[in-house]
């Protein structure tokens, strides 16, 4: 993901996000920026364009978590409305026509199946 993408959608979901310019996140030092980011990501800026994204871990993996859902539902959502067209497409036309590798997705359900 961009970096872009994550803070728009960091705004679009009322995630709360601080801006704070780099100079001072200098000031407070490491210590300090990862304790404020505990509570909510911070959003590193030089001459207001964020260039970074300071986070807890546990945030990250929890958005990473959420994005994998939404791009689950999205895929879902496409084959729903594409079944509905009575055109019946295979694997390997879904994922060419998606630009993924078909032998990437039949291991990750594989791995899924097995859990």
């Amino acid at each position: 993901m961009v970096l872009q993408d994550y803070t728009d959608l960091a705004n679009i979901s009322g995630m709360p996000m601080r801006r704070l310019p780099i100079a001072a996140a200098s000031r407070l030092g490491v210590s300090k920026l990862a304790a404020q980011s505990m509570d909510a990501p911070l959003a590193l800026t030089r001459h207001g364009n964020v260039v970074a994204v300071v986070g807890s871990a546990a945030r990250i993996d929890e958005d990473a978590r959420l994005m994998r859902e939404s791009a689950t539902a999205v895929i879902d959502a496409a084959a729903d409305l594409v079944s509905s067209r009575g055109q019946k497409l295979s694997l390997n036309d879904v994922c060419a026509r998606l630009n993924i590798d078909v032998d990437r997705v039949r291991t990750r359900a594989a791995e899924l199946q097995s859990h």
